[in-house]
């Protein structure tokens, strides 16, 4: 799973959902609605294929520049699994899972043949979720454990648990308050705040919707089943790779890289259970390196350094959520 997705399996709630009827409750069916509606990786079943065009890239390695690197095209597929295995009045048990796999052609003019590439990273984790209530606000408690994996190659377990309190739910207006702990060792900041922002404005045709540190949108519904998505998302990729070629001292390394799709999504509700998802984006990556695996990321703390160029980014998406 990628790391902000397994982050908002754990702990998101942003109510009024698009697609279902409003509600000013908070309790296991509006909250797991909530959340599908806004992020298509937690719904039962989701599939994406994305393909960015050719870019390039500069490498840093040891302080020293090691040229720039041409990619003729990179591709996709994300497959996420989200299945509500136990639940009662106030509290759900959740399983999820994903698959990614990255897909890299490198130009012919690289100064290394590198050819073509693919990189497979899996995941597989359980949440608990618990509904309460604290000064007259909902409040939301969760917990997630999760394992991942790239290829043969096992990463390691994570872990986050969280508060979320919804301080106000209206139809025209609602806000959200939240803050997870995550038990990686490798994060830099293991604690992070979330504040949840959704208004309607312009005569109510438009609705803002803001998930800090995730997501900012302007969306307009198009027809009884068509919705609109203009903005801003973070969107994450980590994997596990081995190499006899960077250190003497280990094999093991980790990638991870940061980035900010900015662009315009277009989805479409099939019998009210199936999401048909297209959407085209300018991605810049704002952090992309490699460490050993096990270190901790921050500023100074990674053994190579890349620097892409900004690219174009096209995704294709179906999503299954009968509930």
């Amino acid at each position: 799973m990628k790391y902000i997705t397994f982050i908002l399996v754990g702990f998101l709630l942003i109510a009024k959902p698009s697609f279902a009827q409003d509600s000013l409750s908070v309790n296991p069916d509006i909250f797991s609605k909530s959340l599908a509606e806004k992020f298509s990786k937690t719904r039962i079943l989701n599939v994406e294929y994305n393909n960015a065009g050719s870019y390039k890239f500069d490498t840093e390695y040891a302080d020293q520049d090691f040229g720039r690197t041409y990619i003729e095209n990179v591709q996709e597929l994300d497959v996420n699994v989200n299945l509500p295995l136990l639940h009662g009045e106030r509290w759900r048990f959740t399983y999820s899972g994903s698959y990614h796999l990255q897909s890299y052609d490198f130009d012919d003019n690289n100064e290394t043949e590198l050819g073509h590439k693919s990189l497979h990273y899996m995941s597989s984790g359980a949440s608990f979720t618990y509904f309460s209530s604290l000064f007259n606000k909902s409040m939301i408690y969760s917990s997630t454990i999760m394992a991942d994996a790239s290829g043969d190659m096992f990463g390691r377990f994570k872990g986050l648990i969280s508060a979320t309190m919804v301080l106000k739910s209206e139809r025209e207006s609602s806000w959200t308050i939240g803050l997870v702990a995550l038990t990686d060792p490798t994060i830099a900041t293991p604690i992070v705040p979330i504040v949840s922002h959704s208004r309607l404005m312009f005569d109510e045709r438009w609705r803002f919707d803001m998930v800090l540190p995730v997501k900012i949108m302007m969306q307009t519904q198009l027809g009884k089943t068509g919705r609109l998505s203009i903005g801003t998302e973070l969107d994450s990729s980590n994997l596990y790779f081995k190499s006899d070629e960077l250190l003497d001292s280990t094999r093991y390394y980790e990638f991870r890289e940061l980035q900010l799709k900015t662009g315009i999504t277009y989805e479409y509700l099939i019998n009210k259970s199936f999401v048909i998802t297209a959407k085209a984006d300018l991605m810049n990556i704002a952090q992309s390196r490699i460490s050993k695996k096990g270190d901790k990321f921050n500023k100074d703390n990674y053994l190579v350094d890349f620097d892409p160029n900004a690219l174009g980014y096209f995704n294709l998406g179906v999503s299954f959520n009968p509930f």
